[in-house]
């Protein structure tokens, strides 16, 4: 798999859109790295002082979200923006059935927003046309 580091004019095109479609003000001091697939992950910046041509690295970082048109942000990077304010709480029933895989009829306007049960952070997702759209994927849905 091949990665790039972004430099710093595509760190802040990438934080512009954050801002604009989370509608939040962020800074995170990492280095952003993008696989050939659109998928962005951020390291702690003490990595670039590794000497890495001796290590055999399958993986890098952490995954933070992917570029889709929009920006979709994995679980683990949406409770980095815990801060947003377009954040949809969902109740419990409606957190079980998102984890599972199943869209829901939800009256929200059409955007983009980061999800949320009580304190834990589900990712991002879409509202089209009151339907909440699923992005969890498969290997992370669970079952009931």
């Amino acid at each position: 798999m091949e990665y790039t580091i972004l430099n710093k004019k595509e760190v802040k095109q990438l934080l512009t859109r954050l801002e604009k479609q989370f509608n939040v003000k962020i800074n995170l001091d990492y280095i952003f790295i993008k696989n050939n697939k659109g998928k962005i992950f951020i390291i702690n910046k003490n990595f670039s002082k590794l000497d890495t041509k001796k290590l055999r690295i399958n993986n890098i970082g952490l995954y933070f979200c992917k570029e889709e048109g929009n920006l979709r942000l994995s679980i683990e990077g949406s409770s980095l923006l815990k801060n947003a304010k377009n954040i949809l709480e969902l109740n419990e029933e409606q957190m079980k059935k998102y984890l599972q895989g199943q869209e829901l009829d939800i009256k929200a306007k059409d955007d983009s927003y980061i999800l949320k049960h009580k304190n834990d952070f589900l990712g991002s997702s879409k509202v089209k046309n009151n339907k909440l759209l699923n992005y969890v994927s498969k290997s992370r849905r669970i079952k009931l």
